[in-house]
Protein backbone atom coordinates (compact mmCIF):
# COMPACT_ATOMS: atom_id res chain seq x y z
CA UNK A 1 0.00 0.00 0.00
CA UNK A 2 0.97 3.38 -0.43
CA UNK A 3 0.96 6.38 1.99
CA UNK A 4 0.48 10.23 0.94
CA UNK A 5 2.65 11.83 4.14
CA UNK A 6 1.93 15.22 4.73
CA UNK A 7 2.50 15.72 8.72
CA UNK A 8 5.70 17.68 8.95
CA UNK A 9 6.88 15.51 11.65
CA UNK A 10 6.59 12.82 10.15
CA UNK A 11 8.20 14.06 7.50
CA UNK A 12 11.62 14.81 9.43
CA UNK A 13 11.13 11.62 11.22
CA UNK A 14 11.63 9.81 7.96
CA UNK A 15 13.68 12.11 5.79
CA UNK A 16 15.39 14.52 8.65
CA UNK A 17 13.87 17.81 6.65
CA UNK A 18 12.24 20.15 8.42
CA UNK A 19 9.56 22.94 7.12
CA UNK A 20 10.72 26.07 8.91
CA UNK A 21 7.48 27.08 8.49
CA UNK A 22 4.65 24.70 9.46
CA UNK A 23 2.02 26.45 8.05
CA UNK A 24 3.52 26.10 4.59
CA UNK A 25 3.61 22.88 2.53
CA UNK A 26 7.77 23.05 2.23
CA UNK A 27 7.80 18.79 0.97
CA UNK A 28 5.56 15.72 0.69
CA UNK A 29 6.46 11.94 1.33
CA UNK A 30 5.33 8.92 -0.65
CA UNK A 31 5.67 5.84 1.38
CA UNK A 32 5.26 2.07 0.45
CA UNK A 33 4.42 0.15 3.18
CA UNK A 34 5.16 -3.39 3.84
CA UNK A 35 2.42 -3.85 6.63
CA UNK A 36 -0.82 -1.71 6.66
CA UNK A 37 0.19 -0.90 10.23
CA UNK A 38 3.72 0.08 10.86
CA UNK A 39 5.35 -0.92 13.86
CA UNK A 40 9.03 -0.85 12.61
CA UNK A 41 11.21 1.70 9.97
CA UNK A 42 11.77 -2.00 8.18
CA UNK A 43 7.80 -1.95 7.32
CA UNK A 44 8.63 0.79 5.40
CA UNK A 45 9.66 -0.57 2.00
CA UNK A 46 10.36 2.48 0.05
CA UNK A 47 10.32 6.42 0.57
CA UNK A 48 9.86 9.12 -2.13
CA UNK A 49 11.00 12.83 -0.60
CA UNK A 50 8.78 15.31 -2.72
CA UNK A 51 10.60 18.83 -2.43
CA UNK A 52 9.67 21.95 -4.28
CA UNK A 53 13.02 23.24 -6.12
CA UNK A 54 12.88 26.17 -3.94
CA UNK A 55 13.27 24.13 -0.68
CA UNK A 56 15.69 21.48 -2.18
CA UNK A 57 18.67 23.24 -0.67
CA UNK A 58 17.68 23.10 2.62
CA UNK A 59 17.08 19.16 2.80
CA UNK A 60 19.91 17.50 4.56
CA UNK A 61 22.48 15.91 1.65
CA UNK A 62 21.46 12.45 -0.16
CA UNK A 63 23.10 9.64 1.40
CA UNK A 64 21.91 7.17 -1.07
CA UNK A 65 20.14 5.50 1.63
CA UNK A 66 16.34 4.33 1.46
CA UNK A 67 14.89 8.16 0.82
CA UNK A 68 14.76 8.97 -3.05
CA UNK A 69 14.36 12.53 -3.29
CA UNK A 70 12.21 14.44 -6.16
CA UNK A 71 12.89 17.62 -7.13
CA UNK A 72 9.34 19.49 -8.41
CA UNK A 73 10.37 21.85 -11.04
CA UNK A 74 8.00 24.91 -11.35
CA UNK A 75 4.82 23.72 -13.14
CA UNK A 76 5.42 20.08 -11.90
CA UNK A 77 2.29 19.01 -10.51
CA UNK A 78 2.68 16.20 -7.42
CA UNK A 79 -0.25 14.60 -8.35
CA UNK A 80 1.10 13.43 -11.90
CA UNK A 81 4.88 12.76 -10.53
CA UNK A 82 2.93 10.68 -7.51
CA UNK A 83 1.02 8.68 -10.35
CA UNK A 84 3.97 8.11 -12.32
CA UNK A 85 5.95 6.79 -9.48
CA UNK A 86 3.29 4.48 -8.51
CA UNK A 87 2.31 3.44 -11.98
CA UNK A 88 6.10 2.32 -12.80
CA UNK A 89 7.20 0.93 -9.30
CA UNK A 90 8.65 -2.38 -9.16
CA UNK A 91 5.65 -5.07 -8.44
CA UNK A 92 3.20 -2.80 -10.13
CA UNK A 93 2.52 -4.17 -13.05
CA UNK A 94 0.61 -1.56 -16.19
CA UNK A 95 -1.84 -3.97 -16.78
CA UNK A 96 -3.01 -4.32 -12.89
CA UNK A 97 -6.25 -3.26 -12.03
CA UNK A 98 -6.64 0.56 -11.56
CA UNK A 99 -7.62 2.76 -10.01
CA UNK A 100 -4.64 2.04 -7.29
CA UNK A 101 -5.29 3.31 -3.88
CA UNK A 102 -3.78 6.32 -2.23
CA UNK A 103 -4.06 6.46 1.33
CA UNK A 104 -3.34 9.97 2.62
CA UNK A 105 -3.35 11.88 6.68
CA UNK A 106 -6.43 12.96 7.01
CA UNK A 107 -5.78 14.61 11.03
CA UNK A 108 -3.15 16.82 9.03
CA UNK A 109 -4.39 17.21 5.15
CA UNK A 110 -6.70 20.07 4.63
CA UNK A 111 -10.31 19.63 2.47
CA UNK A 112 -9.31 21.87 -0.25
CA UNK A 113 -5.48 19.63 -0.84
CA UNK A 114 -8.04 16.49 -0.61
CA UNK A 115 -10.32 17.98 -3.45
CA UNK A 116 -7.60 18.87 -5.78
CA UNK A 117 -5.92 16.23 -5.20
CA UNK A 118 -9.14 13.55 -5.91
CA UNK A 119 -9.13 15.75 -9.29
CA UNK A 120 -5.69 15.23 -10.32
CA UNK A 121 -5.31 11.41 -9.56
CA UNK A 122 -6.52 8.63 -11.44
CA UNK A 123 -6.66 6.18 -8.98
CA UNK A 124 -8.82 5.83 -5.40
CA UNK A 125 -8.40 8.15 -2.66
CA UNK A 126 -8.15 6.68 0.80
CA UNK A 127 -8.25 8.30 4.76
CA UNK A 128 -5.57 6.34 7.06
CA UNK A 129 -5.29 8.05 10.33
CA UNK A 130 -2.80 7.59 13.30
CA UNK A 131 -0.11 5.71 10.72
CA UNK A 132 2.83 6.74 12.46
CA UNK A 133 1.67 6.79 16.03
CA UNK A 134 3.19 4.02 17.02
CA UNK A 135 5.81 3.74 14.92
CA UNK A 136 7.12 7.42 16.91
CA UNK A 137 6.13 6.22 20.36
CA UNK A 138 8.90 3.82 20.74
CA UNK A 139 12.24 5.62 20.38
CA UNK A 140 15.85 4.16 19.26
CA UNK A 141 18.65 4.51 21.20
CA UNK A 142 19.95 7.85 18.84
CA UNK A 143 16.74 9.15 19.65
CA UNK A 144 16.33 8.66 23.54
CA UNK A 145 20.20 10.23 23.59
CA UNK A 146 19.37 13.38 22.08
CA UNK A 147 16.19 13.82 24.44
CA UNK A 148 18.15 13.29 27.52
CA UNK A 149 20.78 16.11 26.56
CA UNK A 150 17.42 17.97 25.97
CA UNK A 151 16.07 17.35 29.55
CA UNK A 152 19.72 17.99 30.92
CA UNK A 153 19.72 21.15 29.41
CA UNK A 154 16.86 22.08 30.93
CA UNK A 155 17.02 21.34 34.50
CA UNK A 156 20.95 23.30 34.05
CA UNK A 157 18.95 26.21 32.80
CA UNK A 158 16.20 25.94 35.37
CA UNK A 159 18.45 25.85 38.18
CA UNK A 160 21.11 29.14 36.81
CA UNK A 161 17.68 31.12 36.22
CA UNK A 162 16.57 30.19 40.43
CA UNK A 163 19.88 31.95 41.25
CA UNK A 164 18.64 35.20 39.16
CA UNK A 165 15.20 35.69 40.79
CA UNK A 166 14.72 38.39 43.32
CA UNK A 167 11.92 41.07 44.03
CA UNK A 168 10.74 42.80 41.62
CA UNK A 169 12.02 40.76 38.92
CA UNK A 170 8.82 40.03 36.25
CA UNK A 171 7.59 36.75 34.32
CA UNK A 172 8.12 38.27 30.78
CA UNK A 173 12.18 38.87 32.09
CA UNK A 174 12.38 35.23 33.34
CA UNK A 175 10.99 34.32 30.47
CA UNK A 176 13.18 36.25 28.25
CA UNK A 177 16.30 35.10 30.10
CA UNK A 178 15.08 31.22 29.41
CA UNK A 179 15.08 32.09 26.07
CA UNK A 180 18.34 33.53 25.78
CA UNK A 181 19.80 30.65 27.86
CA UNK A 182 18.30 28.03 25.95
CA UNK A 183 19.61 29.47 22.50
CA UNK A 184 22.82 30.53 24.06
CA UNK A 185 25.71 30.12 21.13
CA UNK A 186 27.68 28.09 23.30
CA UNK A 187 25.90 25.06 23.28
CA UNK A 188 25.37 24.66 19.49
CA UNK A 189 22.20 22.10 18.39
CA UNK A 190 19.99 23.48 21.53
CA UNK A 191 16.65 25.86 21.25
CA UNK A 192 13.90 26.43 23.36
CA UNK A 193 11.21 23.73 22.49
CA UNK A 194 8.55 25.92 23.14
CA UNK A 195 7.23 28.86 24.88
CA UNK A 196 8.00 28.97 28.50
CA UNK A 197 5.41 29.38 31.04
CA UNK A 198 6.37 31.54 34.43
CA UNK A 199 4.08 32.51 36.42
CA UNK A 200 4.01 34.01 40.00
CA UNK A 201 1.99 33.56 42.84
CA UNK A 202 -1.82 33.07 42.27
CA UNK A 203 -0.46 33.19 38.07
CA UNK A 204 0.57 29.02 38.74
CA UNK A 205 -3.13 28.51 39.44
CA UNK A 206 -3.52 28.70 35.37
CA UNK A 207 -1.70 25.61 34.18
CA UNK A 208 -1.31 27.27 30.27
CA UNK A 209 -0.43 31.13 32.12
CA UNK A 210 1.11 33.23 28.94
CA UNK A 211 3.60 35.31 31.35
CA UNK A 212 2.82 39.03 32.29
CA UNK A 213 4.96 42.16 33.70
CA UNK A 214 3.52 40.71 37.43
CA UNK A 215 6.34 41.39 39.88
CA UNK A 216 7.75 38.50 42.40
CA UNK A 217 6.92 39.06 45.64
CA UNK A 218 8.31 37.49 48.81
CA UNK A 219 5.95 34.59 49.88
CA UNK A 220 4.98 34.01 45.81
CA UNK A 221 4.83 30.11 44.49
CA UNK A 222 7.21 30.12 41.29
CA UNK A 223 5.97 27.57 38.19
CA UNK A 224 8.26 27.88 35.49
CA UNK A 225 7.54 25.08 32.64
CA UNK A 226 10.33 24.88 29.83
CA UNK A 227 11.84 22.81 27.54
CA UNK A 228 15.09 22.35 25.07
CA UNK A 229 15.22 21.10 22.01
CA UNK A 230 18.06 19.34 21.01
CA UNK A 231 18.71 18.62 16.86
CA UNK A 232 14.68 18.47 16.50
CA UNK A 233 13.89 16.35 19.81
CA UNK A 234 12.26 17.81 22.86
CA UNK A 235 12.47 17.96 26.30
CA UNK A 236 9.47 19.30 28.61
CA UNK A 237 10.18 20.13 32.12
CA UNK A 238 8.14 21.73 35.11
CA UNK A 239 9.65 22.95 38.42
CA UNK A 240 7.94 24.63 41.90
CA UNK A 241 9.15 26.54 44.10
CA UNK A 242 8.29 29.14 46.44
CA UNK A 243 10.14 32.71 46.56
CA UNK A 244 11.51 33.65 50.20
CA UNK A 245 8.39 32.57 51.99
CA UNK A 246 7.54 32.90 55.94
CA UNK A 247 7.47 30.28 57.83
CA UNK A 248 4.05 29.41 57.94
CA UNK A 249 4.09 29.55 53.96
CA UNK A 250 6.66 27.15 53.44
CA UNK A 251 5.15 24.66 55.75
CA UNK A 252 1.80 25.56 53.43
CA UNK A 253 3.67 24.89 49.89
CA UNK A 254 5.56 22.14 51.35
CA UNK A 255 2.23 20.15 52.16
CA UNK A 256 0.94 20.64 49.18
CA UNK A 257 3.76 20.12 46.38
CA UNK A 258 3.90 16.76 48.81
CA UNK A 259 0.97 15.55 47.27
CA UNK A 260 2.58 15.98 43.83
CA UNK A 261 5.96 14.44 44.77
CA UNK A 262 4.26 11.35 46.15
CA UNK A 263 1.87 11.06 42.53
CA UNK A 264 5.72 11.17 40.95
CA UNK A 265 6.74 8.70 43.63
CA UNK A 266 3.47 6.55 42.89
CA UNK A 267 4.56 6.32 38.65
CA UNK A 268 7.98 5.60 39.88
CA UNK A 269 7.22 2.63 41.98
CA UNK A 270 4.29 1.30 39.12
CA UNK A 271 6.75 1.46 36.59
CA UNK A 272 9.93 0.65 38.63
CA UNK A 273 13.13 -0.06 37.00
CA UNK A 274 11.76 0.02 33.68
CA UNK A 275 11.39 3.66 34.38
CA UNK A 276 14.82 5.63 34.13
CA UNK A 277 14.75 9.48 34.94
CA UNK A 278 16.33 11.73 31.70
CA UNK A 279 16.17 15.47 33.58
CA UNK A 280 19.16 14.36 36.38
CA UNK A 281 22.00 16.12 36.28
CA UNK A 282 25.23 15.91 37.88
CA UNK A 283 25.49 17.43 41.20
CA UNK A 284 21.24 17.56 41.02
CA UNK A 285 18.34 14.95 41.98
CA UNK A 286 19.39 11.88 42.45
CA UNK A 287 16.74 9.24 41.06
CA UNK A 288 16.51 6.08 43.61
CA UNK A 289 16.83 2.93 42.58
CA UNK A 290 13.54 0.98 42.50
CA UNK A 291 12.70 -2.42 41.34
CA UNK A 292 9.50 -2.66 42.98
CA UNK A 293 7.44 -2.59 39.96
CA UNK A 294 9.25 -4.41 37.84
CA UNK A 295 7.60 -7.78 37.23
CA UNK A 296 4.04 -5.74 36.99
CA UNK A 297 3.12 -6.33 33.64
CA UNK A 298 1.80 -4.90 31.03
CA UNK A 299 1.68 -1.07 32.48
CA UNK A 300 -0.85 1.05 30.89
CA UNK A 301 -1.02 4.88 30.78
CA UNK A 302 -4.78 4.04 32.35
CA UNK A 303 -3.21 2.63 35.52
CA UNK A 304 -0.22 4.47 35.65
CA UNK A 305 -2.90 7.78 35.64
CA UNK A 306 -5.16 6.50 38.30
CA UNK A 307 -2.05 5.58 40.61
CA UNK A 308 -1.09 9.47 40.68
CA UNK A 309 -4.39 10.52 41.03
CA UNK A 310 -5.00 8.45 43.91
CA UNK A 311 -1.74 10.08 45.65
CA UNK A 312 -3.08 13.52 44.70
CA UNK A 313 -6.03 12.81 46.76
CA UNK A 314 -9.61 13.33 45.21
CA UNK A 315 -9.94 16.33 46.38
CA UNK A 316 -7.21 17.50 43.48
CA UNK A 317 -8.51 16.20 40.32
CA UNK A 318 -6.51 16.84 38.31
CA UNK A 319 -7.92 19.13 35.14
CA UNK A 320 -5.57 17.91 32.32
CA UNK A 321 -3.92 14.83 31.51
CA UNK A 322 -0.43 13.22 33.83
CA UNK A 323 1.71 13.37 30.87
CA UNK A 324 2.46 12.46 27.41
CA UNK A 325 5.40 11.07 25.06
CA UNK A 326 7.91 13.53 24.15
CA UNK A 327 9.92 13.74 20.61
CA UNK A 328 10.11 15.36 17.78
CA UNK A 329 6.53 16.80 18.81
CA UNK A 330 6.64 18.00 22.61
CA UNK A 331 3.26 16.29 23.09
CA UNK A 332 3.14 13.15 21.08
CA UNK A 333 1.89 9.63 21.90
CA UNK A 334 1.20 7.77 24.33
CA UNK A 335 -1.40 10.16 25.95
CA UNK A 336 -1.01 9.52 29.58
CA UNK A 337 -4.77 9.75 30.91
CA UNK A 338 -7.33 8.11 33.10
CA UNK A 339 -10.09 8.86 30.41
CA UNK A 340 -10.26 7.53 27.24
CA UNK A 341 -8.20 4.49 25.37
CA UNK A 342 -5.32 2.59 27.58
CA UNK A 343 -1.73 2.64 26.19
CA UNK A 344 0.05 -0.30 27.16
CA UNK A 345 3.77 0.29 27.19
CA UNK A 346 6.57 -1.78 24.88
CA UNK A 347 9.40 -0.48 25.44
CA UNK A 348 11.51 2.52 23.96
CA UNK A 349 8.61 5.01 25.00
CA UNK A 350 9.94 8.71 26.20
CA UNK A 351 7.15 9.95 28.43
CA UNK A 352 6.82 13.68 30.78
CA UNK A 353 4.85 12.78 33.56
CA UNK A 354 3.01 15.80 35.36
CA UNK A 355 0.61 15.28 38.22
CA UNK A 356 -0.58 18.81 39.86
CA UNK A 357 -2.77 20.84 41.95
CA UNK A 358 -4.20 24.03 41.43
CA UNK A 359 -5.86 25.95 43.83
CA UNK A 360 -7.20 29.45 42.87
CA UNK A 361 -6.07 32.79 44.37
CA UNK A 362 -3.32 30.90 45.87
CA UNK A 363 -1.35 29.12 42.84
CA UNK A 364 -0.27 25.67 41.73
CA UNK A 365 2.14 23.10 41.67
CA UNK A 366 3.24 21.28 38.83
CA UNK A 367 6.37 19.06 38.82
CA UNK A 368 7.17 17.32 35.60
CA UNK A 369 9.79 14.67 35.03
CA UNK A 370 11.14 12.79 31.46
CA UNK A 371 11.30 9.57 31.70
CA UNK A 372 12.79 6.73 29.45
CA UNK A 373 10.71 3.45 29.89
CA UNK A 374 12.73 0.45 28.65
Amino acid sequence: MYLLITNPFDIFYLTGFMADNLLERQSYVLCKLVNNVPTKLSDIHKIWHFLPEMFAANAAPDTGNAVQRVVLKPGTKLSEEVMEIMRNDKGNSKDSVLPLTLYFQPEDMRYQEVISLEGNLDMKLEPMAGMFTQLRACKSPQEVEKIRLAAQRSETVYQEILKHLKPGITELEVKKSILTELSSPDFPGFESAFDPIVAFGPNSAIPHHRATAKELTEGDVVLIDMGASYHGYNADICRTTIFRPSVDQQQLFDERSQRVVSALEAASKYLGSKAQRLDVIAGGEEQAANDSGSSISPHTTTELSSLMQAALGQEYPLIHAFGHGLGIEVHEGPHISNLGKSYEFKGGEVVALEPAIYIPGWGGVRIEYNYYYE
